[in-house]
């Protein structure tokens, strides 16, 4: 949606992924967004790895691996570290994912 091809009183969509939880949006639909502590790394992904974070939330699998995985380390809590192995599983497999972990977690990310 762009200015030249929307009314005035058009609203773009809810982007998940930008770190700010947007009408339309919920806990549920949009972590990222709307938990306080992912928003946070959120926010943290997109000022020190924007590059990586722009392309991982532009892609739905990137998306669900890292949502997979947030819901799994809930689960975990201060578990052991083979649950929080698993719980890296999705973000493994997926190299968008992976490379916007590794980045935010080597910037200080967490």
């Amino acid at each position: 949606i762009s200015a030249a091809s929307c009314a005035a009183d058009c609203v773009a969509p809810a982007m998940c992924g930008n770190g700010q939880c947007e009408a339309g949006e919920t806990l549920s639909s949009c972590v990222f967004d709307c938990d306080p502590k992912a928003a946070s790394n959120t926010q943290c992904g997109y000022e020190k790895c924007p590059a990586e974070a722009k392309a991982c939330f532009a892609d739905a699998g990137c998306v669900m691996a890292l949502q997979q995985s947030y819901d799994c380390l809930k689960q975990c809590g201060n578990s052991s570290d083979a649950c929080l192995q698993k719980c890296s599983g999705p973000v493994l497999a997926n190299d968008k994912a992976k490379a916007y972990a590794i980045c935010g977690l080597t910037a200080g990310c967490s």
